[in-house]
Order: structure tokens, then C-alpha cells, then sequence
């Protein structure tokens, strides 16, 4: 039976759910960004590691503090409610607002971008591509529908679309050259575009085929490209 008065918040997280949680707060995204910047001001391979156990160990200091802090002052306010038996309402509330406007955003962008750095590896999107995939994380998120919209000229410039043969160059009889487009699927390795250089235009041989093929007239085969019902050269 729950003696909990009424409207107040309940207890429904298990032990897995709170350590899920503390460890996510903990760890965060730093895990992703300082470990180089760490190595790369340590004297040497000692300091490194003693530096991170010394991380460690104020991090579990924080827990303890916090943990002693909710068993004596046990309240749905967190933080809010010790800095108000502490300080104030005033102090509280700024911390509040700073929490709403300024902590948490804050923490969310750093995701945002941390996620672009790695998508950008993989898939770029352009000069601004980490801001791109930071945006769409954050709005991906929110359930805001969201994607890029890239020209068709952008498209063609992607570097990964490039490395695939999505859009190989093929000589042109009448241009410098052609771009088309191939099958992004290779299965066995081999060239999935045409080798061949590209056709002049579309309908280039339709006269040779209506004409030694079907054995029409020229004066027919004109009337029908005259009338829009086939392609070819006037």
C-alpha cells in the first residue's frame, strides 16, 4: 500500500534504472572528446592513468556527497531543494533557470555535436556538416521531422556517394563529358555504369531503326518526330 499523500511524486525507478541513470550523468559525452586532450598534456603513460583514477575518485566523492545529501534531505527537488535549505529561494531559483536555460541545453548541444564529429566521418554533409548532424540529433530527439535538403549539385559532390561510383563520368560525343548515374550496390566488386561512351541525345538512332529495321519511309519517319510521337534528329 502506498502511504504517499496525495500528488506527491512516487517512487517507481528500480535500483538498475537509478545506476543506469547516475552512470549516463557520470560518463556523459566527455568519454567521446577528452581522453586525446588528456593524452595529449600527460608527461607520460603514468600520468595519464593517474590522472583518470584521480577523476575517478572525485567522481565517487561527488556521489558519496550527494548520496548523504538525499538521505538526510529526501525531496523530488534534487539539487533545487539543497541549495534551497542551503541559500535560499533566490539562489535556488537562479540555479533553476540556469538549469532550464543554460545546464541542460548546453549539455544537449555537446551531444549534438559529438554525434556530428563521428557522423561527419562517415558521411559528410557538406563545410557545415557536424552543425548539420548536431541539429538533426537535436531535433531527431524533440520528434521533429527533419532532414537535409542538399542541390543536386551538392548531392553529386558528396564524398561518399563518390567513393561508391554513384555518379561515374563517361565520354561524350558532342561534351567534354557525361555524368550519369549507377547502381550504389556492388555485390561482386565489378563496375555497375556503362563503359561505353554515352549517347549523343536522346533518340540519336531512331531513324536507323524505323528505317532498316521496320522499313518505314523517310517522308513517315519525319511526320512522326514532326507530330511528338517519337524522339530523334530533325
Amino acid at each position: 500500500m502506498n502511504d504517499s499523500p496525495q500528488g506527491a511524486p512516487k517512487a517507481i525507478l528500480t535500483t538498475r534504472d537509478t545506476v543506469a541513470i547516475i552512470v549516463g550523468l557520470v560518463i556523459g559525452a566527455g568519454i567521446f572528446r577528452f581522453p586525446p586532450l588528456v593524452a595529449a598534456n600527460s608527461p607520460d603513460e603514468a600520468a595519464f592513468y593517474l590522472l583518470w583514477i584521480a577523476g575517478g575518485a572525485i567522481s565517487l566523492v561527488g556521489a558519496l556527497c550527494y548520496a548523504e545529501l538525499a538521505t538526510a534531505y529526501p525531496s523530488a527537488g534534487g539539487d533545487y531543494h539543497f541549495l534551497q535549505r542551503a541559500f535560499g529561494r533566490t539562489l535556488s531559483f537562479l540555479f533553476g533557470w540556469a538549469r532550464l536555460a543554460v545546464i541542460t541545453t548546453g549539455a544537449i548541444a555537446l551531444l549534438g555535436y559529438t554525434f556530428g564529429d563521428y557522423a561527419s566521418n562517415l558521411l559528410r554533409l557538406g563545410p557545415n556538416s557536424t552543425a548539420i548532424y548536431a541539429a538533426l540529433a537535436v531535433l531527431g530527439e524533440a520528434r521533429i521531422p527533419c532532414a537535409p535538403v542538399l542541390r543536386p549539385a551538392e548531392v553529386i559532390a558528396t564524398e561518399h556517394l563518390a567513393s561508391r561510383g554513384f555518379f561515374p563520368v563517361l565520354p561524350h560525343p558532342a561534351l567534354p563529358s557525361l555524368r550519369v548515374t549507377a547502381s550504389p550496390y556492388h555485390l561482386d566488386g565489378r563496375p555497375t555504369h556503362p563503359r561505353g561512351p554515352a549517347a549523343y541525345h536522346v533518340g540519336q538512332h531512331t531513324r536507323r531503326v524505323l528505317r532498316d529495321l521496320l522499313g518505314y519511309k523517310d517522308e513517315r519517319i519525319a511526320a512522326l518526330i514532326a507530330a511528338g510521337v517519337v524522339e530523334g534528329p530533325a
